[in-house]
């Protein structure tokens, strides 16, 4: 008898998938013909994972699906960095508002989702159409569950918010770890970028410039992050997550763990990226899409 391996986390995206299916075609009937499942009310939370557990404030029954489904995945995709040492709770919400008032954010229409230290909200992905491309789901839960995973391993619920990381380098991390490459401005339009605004630095000012000039700023740190992973590799990143963890300065776990410092890092980057003539982007593969639809052009 020929016994064929079968991956746990294949099967079970399968018959999730499959459920999904299911709800689609079988939604309520209605003189219009056949219309998706009905907007949940907040029930008792399901458990995904023995550390992460959702709750639907709002969404279809196919949001259920996908969230779950995707969030085993991206779980697997954030503890590059480390494993969850805290119960996370993932709420998703039934519209952008209700996520907004969640986060404590106001008018940032291109969010998606908002982690904290054992929390992650998200809006419905039928809100933005995520519950029709599972994929993006998964992406942008592995985003968010990178930060969660970071901010459980460099510090502890009552004093994570005291680790200063800078904005380019937490999401750096998280764009770089869930692939979102493909949704950032290239290494030639950054470059363009900085040689048209040499007074600007989107990276050390990058909190400054994030709401007005978004794109630029997630874009340059998802290159920075990639860039520091192309010279010093993964076990750099996890040195500089220990020296938080130990409470040293940002900038002193990082210059112990790269042999320099973040500015003189960044200084050197900036420079590659505005000569044309010496710029190459980090190796390894390059995932190629089409363009983003509008209903997801903005994703976190």
């Amino acid at each position: 008898m020929v016994v064929f391996p079968i991956r746990p986390m294949l099967g079970f995206r399968a018959l999730w998938l499959l459920a999904a299916a299911v709800l689609l075609q079988t939604g309520c009937a209605s003189k219009g013909g056949v219309r998706a499942p009905q907007a949940r009310a907040s029930e008792s939370p399901t458990l995904v994972m023995p550390m992460l557990q959702v709750h639907m404030q709002g969404g279809t029954a196919v949001d259920e699906v996908v969230v779950q489904t995707s969030a085993v995945e991206a779980l697997e995709v954030a503890q590059r960095w480390g494993v969850l040492r805290e119960l996370v709770t993932l709420r998703v919400h039934p519209s952008h508002a209700a996520l907004e008032s969640a986060a404590h954010q106001s008018n940032v229409p291109w969010m998606r989702g908002w982690a904290r230290f054992d929390e992650v909200e998200l809006e419905a992905p039928s809100r933005w159409g995520g519950d029709r491309v599972p994929d993006h789901v998964t992406e942008l839960l592995s985003h968010e569950l990178t930060h969660v995973v970071m901010y459980q391993r460099v510090s502890d619920r009552e004093a994570w918010t005291r680790v200063n990381i800078p904005l380019w380098f937490r999401e750096g991390m998280a764009s770089v770890t869930s692939r979102q490459g493909y949704r950032r401005m290239t290494g030639e339009q950054l470059g363009t970028w900085l040689r048209a605004h040499p007074g600007d630095d989107p990276w050390l000012q990058a909190d400054a410039l994030a709401h007005g000039h978004q794109p630029v700023v997630y874009g340059a740190a998802h290159r920075a992050f990639e860039r520091l992973i192309a010279r010093h590799g993964d076990d750099a990143v996890h040195r500089i997550l220990d020296g938080l963890k130990a409470q040293h300065p940002f900038e002193a776990a990082f210059e112990q763990a790269a042999g320099h410092s973040p500015v003189e890092f960044l200084a050197q980057f900036r420079r590659e990226l505005e000569d044309v003539r010496v710029w190459q982007p980090a190796p390894g593969p390059t995932r190629v899409v089409a363009a983003a639809p509008s209903w997801f052009s903005a994703l976190d």
